[in-house]
């Protein structure tokens, strides 16, 4: 998840960051976040698509944060816009409405006053962030990372096996595990082979058995270390949804 902090307060921003951080951590939510105390400074190197969620402070010294999101919005129909303000005018509710931002933060808040934030747009965050982007043929594909069961490498190709079918891109595969392994569900199982690890349904004689009833072999030389991960995964993932 790419994410950008608009705010001429240092302080402010840091706190975000920090709540930010904490929040991913919590969720297994790998971010890249920029932090940019001048609306000028953000729209300098700004690149309409590459931002997931943007948090704006309404009030900057060099541009109101609501002209700064009508700019956005020229170029960018789809990232999460979040105001950050002192202030609880109507105007600026109304503003917010009509360049499309999903919700406020009224200055001071809480980390619990941020979670819920982040939660109402969670779901928009997830389905627009977690997606890769290869080109088949002369075509480029974004594909859902939940929508990954396993991949593999043959021959200078990758083979992703989807839940919709499989995409085969012209890749090394030391650059193609960089978009995956930043995920902690994706790991490398055996050489240039990498399995989601939410679409596992078990581990048997050294192999893994994906959802769609494949079976991914487990290096021998790495299996302990493979088992004791997904293991731990599984523990996580059963903690955060009894929470």
């Amino acid at each position: 998840m790419n994410i950008a902090i608009i705010d001429d307060l240092k302080e402010d921003s840091l706190l975000l960051c920090d709540y930010l951080k904490q929040y991913c951590d919590k969720n297994e939510t790998f971010a890249n976040i920029k932090s940019f105390e001048k609306a000028s400074d953000f729209l300098a190197c700004f690149i309409p698509q590459v931002y997931d969620l943007i948090f704006v402070d309404i009030y900057i010294d060099d541009m109101n944060g609501i002209e700064l999101a009508q700019k956005i919005r020229e170029t960018d129909k789809n990232c999460i816009l979040i105001f950050s303000t002192i202030s609880t005018e109507h105007t600026h509710a109304l503003a917010g409405y009509k360049v499309h931002a999903s919700d406020y933060l009224v200055k001071p808040y809480d980390y619990g006053t941020f979670e819920e934030t982040m939660q109402r747009c969670n779901s928009l965050a997830v389905e627009k962030a977690h997606y890769i982007e290869v080109r088949q043929s002369r075509t480029n594909i974004k594909i859902l990372i939940r929508n990954i069961i396993y991949t593999d490498y043959s021959n200078h190709y990758i083979y992703i096996y989807t839940k919709a079918g499989t995409v085969k891109t012209y890749m090394a595969f030391k650059d193609f595990s960089k978009l995956l392994l930043p995920y902690s569900n994706f790991i490398c199982c055996y050489r240039n082979c990498m399995v989601n690890l939410d679409e596992v349904n078990f581990m048997e004689n050294k192999e893994f058995i994906m959802s769609n009833g494949e079976r991914v072999s487990i290096a021998r030389s790495i299996y302990n270390e493979i088992q004791d991960y997904y293991r731990s995964y599984q523990f996580k993932k059963l903690n955060r949804l009894k929470g």
